[in-house]
């Protein structure tokens, strides 16, 4: 009986591998049949001596024991050669033949399947076939050349096994053939034999397709969904990130607004101190036209001393009572000069207070400035994630650049006028200094008017209240008057 008919095979046999040849029955047929390349594994020495007699150099015979097993390979002989292995007979082998008994032990060349299948091409050019009739050693060639990924180079297969475990450590036929139907193999079986039947499976090539496109498959989808996990992990990553700059976004947007509150405070400090320093300059000049007045009068007083001199002179009586009156006018001059000195001098500290308000001014817009400058420093940092903006930013900045340059040029100004006055003050400090002393009979009536006096008092309490609360009116009128405008 032979394991399969050769002319059953799809297409021309080109290639057979034949394991445990026997007497070389089946070897002979293929070749009789025109295949071009067979392979045979011989264990018993005789045998194959014999097979390679027969066949002459038409027939690549390997003397062996094919096996997927490691190590040393030993040859039980029974009295029935048909049932020789390299395994031990289980107790269904003996009880199937009772007879059955081992004669010898005889070591042989193992050969790994593996090494034999690489001679047989991954793409043949015609049907490649395995025939196996290794009692006991069907398993281990077929796992050997399966964890090789050969296997799928031949495209029918012959086994012959027990129907039960035969051999110790073998399988049975049904459990190879499961595990062949299961890998895309079709089967179909021969029981002449019912003890030991032959195991045909035949490459079942169109399932083994669908299996690879559905391994193909899956294996895309597998990776579409990691692309897809990665895509949901990028697009939350995203999402956080683009939540987290409009937060930024928020923020820098409300200290944009906080900066643009401190320097329209500044521009309406900066109104107050041009107001002041118009006010002070109304006052200068009053101040100047009550030095000339006081002048004026102090020519008319002297005058007037030179004809009560003249007086005396000409009668004792009445430049006595003149005396009189000049003594009472000089004590009242004294008098008076003692309270311009005084007013004078709180003018001083007034103008010391106010001094010292103008530097806490500087250093209020040294401190914008600097808020300034971190506002230009965040612009920087949020241009990169808000390009949109950046144009509008960038005009904002460059507006409250030019306010803040403004304001440093006017309060520059403001200093000049402030040192002006101080000079002026000055001036007219000597100047009276001069007069009083100049100044040895004046009558009272030619003193500083009192009113002059309040109202400069008046008028620096007011500087000294406005640079205290830091309102200027001048600068808030403008101020709203600008916010008007934008509107």
């Amino acid at each position: 009986m032979t394991p399969f008919p050769l002319a059953a095979l799809p297409g021309p046999l080109g290639h057979l591998l034949h394991a445990g040849a026997g007497d070389g029955r089946l070897v002979r047929m293929a070749l009789e049949a025109g295949v071009g390349h067979v392979v045979a594994t011989e264990a018993r020495p005789d045998r194959a001596a014999a097979l390679a007699a027969r066949c002459s150099g038409a027939l690549d015979l390997r003397p062996g024991a094919l096996t997927g097993e490691k190590g040393v390979a030993l040859l039980r002989r029974f009295n029935l050669s048909d049932l020789d292995s390299l395994r031990d007979p289980s107790a269904a082998l003996l009880a199937l033949f009772p007879g059955l008994a081992e004669q010898r032990r005889e070591p042989v060349e193992p050969i790994d399947p593996a090494a034999v299948a690489e001679d047989f091409a991954a793409e043949p050019d015609g049907v490649q076939a395995l025939v196996i009739d290794l009692p006991g050693e069907g398993w281990s060639v077929l796992e050997r050349l399966d964890r090789a990924g050969l296997l799928r180079r031949f495209d029918r297969i012959a086994l012959r096994e027990g129907r039960v475990p035969l051999y110790r450590g073998a399988r049975e036929a049904d459990t190879i053939a499961a595990h062949l139907a299961a890998t895309g193999w079709r089967i179909e079986w021969d029981r002449s034999d019912p003890d030991r039947p032959w195991l045909r499976a035949t490459r079942n090539r169109e399932a083994e397709a669908i299996r690879m496109r559905l391994e193909t498959v899956e294996a895309e989808r597998a990776a579409d969904g990691a692309k897809l996990a990665a895509l949901r992990a990028e697009h939350d990553r995203l999402t956080a990130a683009l939540d987290a700059a409009r937060a930024e976004g928020a923020a820098l947007r409300t200290r944009l607004e906080a900066a643009e509150a401190a320097a329209e405070r500044g521009r309406a400090e900066r109104d107050r101190l041009v107001a002041d320093r118009e006010s002070q300059a109304a006052e200068i000049v009053r101040l100047r036209a009550a030095r000339a007045e006081e002048a004026r009068a102090l020519e008319a007083a002297q005058t007037e001393a030179a004809e009560w001199r003249d007086r005396f002179e000409r009668a004792e009586v009445a430049q006595a009572a003149a005396q009189a009156r000049f003594d009472e006018a000089a004590e009242a001059e004294r008098h008076d000069r003692q309270q311009r000195y005084a007013a004078l001098h709180q003018a001083a500290e007034r103008i010391t207070a106010l001094e010292a308000a103008l530097a806490a001014l500087e250093r209020r817009a040294a401190a914008d400035r600097d808020r300034l400058e971190a506002v230009r420093a965040e612009r920087a940092q949020a241009e990169a994630r808000w390009r949109e903006t950046s144009a509008a930013l960038e005009d904002e900045i460059a507006r409250r650049t030019a306010e803040a340059d403004a304001l440093r040029e006017e309060t520059a100004r403001l200093q000049a006028e402030l040192a002006a006055l101080r000079t002026e003050r000055d001036d007219a400090i000597a100047r009276l200094a001069t007069l009083g002393s100049g100044m040895s009979a004046a009558p009272a009536a030619e003193a500083l008017p009192p009113a002059i006096l309040q109202a400069l008092d008046e008028r620096i309490e007011r500087l000294q209240a406005a640079i205290g609360t830091g309102h200027l009116p001048g600068r808030e009128q403008r101020g709203q008057g600008r916010r008007k405008r934008k509107g």
